[in-house]
């Protein structure tokens, strides 16, 4: 169930909302939290610290992988701050372009990712005051690094989150293989939430979009220790 008050919308309410939801748990509280609670509780305080939103789209997967767009948008009022495609050094493979629709001659002119980093997207992550969320952060970065050339290594701070991680906790699918929750992809996470695409998904600017929107499911969500509204209550009050 979702609570009603904090849906997160810049229209509906300003994320100062969340500041008596992200205060700590009470230690005789914290025995009683699932993993579904810590990654409600979580979100809400990440919410609370006005992140960044990020997202890459690339050339393929393995270590020889690069970026060829990245975006970044406010966690407040979603403006976009950073949307641009980027020239890898190597060709974009057909089957990658069969996923995100990017072609080689779409990237002729755009600027390599050195240059990006240069610009505004530098400049986010290097401001440690600024927090960062990306799902599966831990491939954006690995990827990030891929980008930058042989040898060079971008110095990652702990201001990173990662909200497919958040998002396994949250959704409950335990691995007994692995002993781990099973990280569930963004598709996935937009289907089992009900959400919706702001265009076309495996664009960077849209999967940034819907991260956000799959953290802010999850900061709206009722925990184990919280009694839901029922809906009755609800339209009542509000149809008087």
């Amino acid at each position: 169930m979702i609570r009603r008050d904090l849906i997160m919308t810049p229209r509906r309410a300003t994320y100062r909302s969340l500041d008596r939801f992200v205060r700590p748990i009470l230690i005789t509280d914290t025995a009683r939290l699932t993993a579904r609670d810590y990654s409600i509780y979580h979100s809400r305080e990440l919410l609370s610290l006005r992140p960044v939103v990020l997202d890459t789209e690339t050339t393929g997967l393995d270590n020889r992988a690069e970026i060829c767009e990245v975006a970044a948008i406010s966690s407040m009022t979603e403006r976009v701050l950073v949307d641009t495609l980027v020239k890898p050094f190597n060709p974009i493979p057909s089957d990658a372009t069969r996923i995100h629709g990017i072609t080689n001659a779409d990237v002729h002119h755009a600027p390599q990712f050195s240059q990006v980093m240069f610009g505004n997207l530098g400049e986010l992550l290097d401001d440690t005051t600024i927090s960062i969320c990306i799902y599966n952060a831990e491939y954006d970065l690995r990827l990030i690094d891929q980008s930058l050339g042989i040898g060079r290594r971008y110095q990652y701070r702990d201001n990173i989150h990662c909200v497919m991680e958040l998002y396994a906790l949250f959704f409950g699918a335990w691995n007994e293989w692995h002993r781990n929750y099973t990280w569930q992809s963004l598709e996935n996470a937009a289907r089992q939430t009900g959400l919706y695409f702001q265009g076309n998904a495996h664009s960077a600017l849209a999967d940034a979009r819907m991260a956000l929107a799959v953290l802010r499911y999850m900061a709206a969500s009722y925990t184990s220790l919280e009694v839901p509204e029922p809906d009755i209550w609800y339209h009542s009050r509000n149809s008087r």
